[in-house]
């Protein structure tokens, strides 16, 4: 019962932060700030941040901020040798969450020295193949409790949120800086896309079927996704066979169809399309509205 309660909270915060971020008339920065406050508040981690990182050059800029204004500035530039954005995009996963710094090993470290903070999440923004930047939240306090696998995973989607924006939203050319890319999230949400979402989260199938798969890495055959709802309350009272079957010739053709997901037939599995982030994001978390 605690684990289903737990799994009720997770998909009502999915739903709330679903909200925030597919509001069509609402700039990426606007939505972002939004976003980044309200995970803000789940995770009593106050301060949020959007960066941009050049390595080459060995610094960081502050792009967007939440409940930072004692800390840093939008705009200001700290050397990468002091944040603690150096070690995420530094970790094989591009993720990093930090709960009790000083018990840690940060004692000392020139990022903890400058801003001592004891709590921190943080997953890299990428662009090409590279690590351009990074989204986070962090605390002075140490936690409590350990940040979860969930609240990681969300740190996650906003961070391949942004990364879609950079690449598809922005017109980047060959000549443009990443900076300036990062700088320019202005464009508000097209129409279409959330018609798409809106069409995907009309069955309650597929709201419990998009946020499981959105904690599945690679590849999952139908039998197990339909193996999952039938234990679930997606689809209550319907055998796994019959839920496979209804997943094969209803649910998969409108997923492939909107572009979330690659289906082969061959092998009977469901793949996210990595190129697709906002997409994803998208219907995974939007879908839970019902």
């Amino acid at each position: 019962m605690a684990a289903q309660r737990a799994a009720n909270g997770h998909l009502e915060h999915l739903l709330d932060l679903s909200t925030i971020v597919f509001e069509p008339e609402r700039a990426f920065a606007e939505r972002l700030a939004a976003a980044l406050e309200l995970e803000s508040q789940h995770l009593d981690l106050p301060y949020g941040f959007l960066s941009y990182i050049d390595r080459e050059a060995g610094r960081q800029e502050i792009v967007l901020t939440t409940g930072m204004e004692t800390v840093v500035e939008e705009g200001e530039t700290i050397p990468l040798s002091e944040t603690y954005c150096r070690k995420t995009i530094a970790t094989e996963e591009g993720r990093l969450a930090v709960d009790a710094a000083g018990e840690e090993g940060w004692a000392g470290d020139p990022a903890y020295e400058r801003f001592g903070l004891e709590s921190y999440v943080g997953s890299a923004v990428e662009f090409d193949g590279d690590r351009r930047g990074t989204v986070c939240l962090a605390g002075e306090e140490a936690r409590d409790e350990p940040l979860g696998e969930f609240e990681v995973e969300l740190v996650g989607l906003l961070a391949r949120w942004a990364s879609y924006e950079l690449a598809h939203r922005t017109g980047r050319t060959e000549s443009e800086s990443d900076r300036t890319q990062l700088a320019t999230f202005t464009e508000p949400v097209d129409a279409t896309k959330v018609d798409t979402a809106l069409d995907l989260l009309a069955d309650r199938t597929r709201r419990e079927l998009l946020p499981y798969l959105a904690t599945v890495d690679g590849p999952i055959s139908v039998t197990e996704a339909a193996a999952y709802l039938a234990n679930t309350s997606g689809v209550p009272g319907q055998k796994p066979e019959r839920v496979e079957i209804a997943l094969v010739h209803s649910h998969v053709p409108k997923l492939v169809s909107a572009g979330v997901v690659d289906y082969d037939e061959s092998d009977r599995k469901l793949d996210y399309r990595a190129s697709d982030g906002l997409e994803r994001l998208l219907n995974r978390v939007r879908t839970l509205e019902g």
